[in-house]
């Protein structure tokens, strides 16, 4: 059953990779043709969902700077600067617990599947 759960994983990462790679070729098409870069374009563009540029750091990154570097966007000031980064660890961290919470209710359904097996096993046997 772990194996499954992993390959699982692999799709998603696999996935969610393809979707990051996809929005960086497209922000950086957008800066080649000096496009205005918005949200709502690159959603057309992509067709990936609008909360998919807010919560991909990597692509959110990106994003700002091709922003700024066609100065579409004022520069960020310090206080936002700080601010982002700490909601980035935050989004870290609760992530990785995330994760572990994924991890341990797969072995939770492994072990509940193996009581469920032992319980029938002990009803056949009697």
């Amino acid at each position: 059953m772990g194996n499954k759960y992993d390959e699982m994983v692999a799709v998603n990462q696999a996935i969610s990779e393809e979707k990051t790679r996809l929005a960086l070729q497209v922000i950086q098409e957008m800066v080649q043709e000096n496009a205005e870069i918005t949200i709502k374009e690159l959603q057309e563009r992509t067709g990936l969902s609008r909360a998919f540029f807010y919560k991909n750091g990597k692509v959110r990154r990106a994003l700002e700077k091709a922003r700024q570097e066609s100065d579409q966007v004022p520069a960020m000031k310090p206080q936002q600067v700080i601010l982002n980064r700490a909601m980035e660890k935050q989004l870290q961290i609760m992530m990785r617990r995330m994760k572990q919470l994924q991890e341990e209710n797969e072995a939770l359904r492994v072990e509940n599947m193996l009581w469920k097996a032992t319980i029938e096993n002990a009803k056949i046997g009697h």
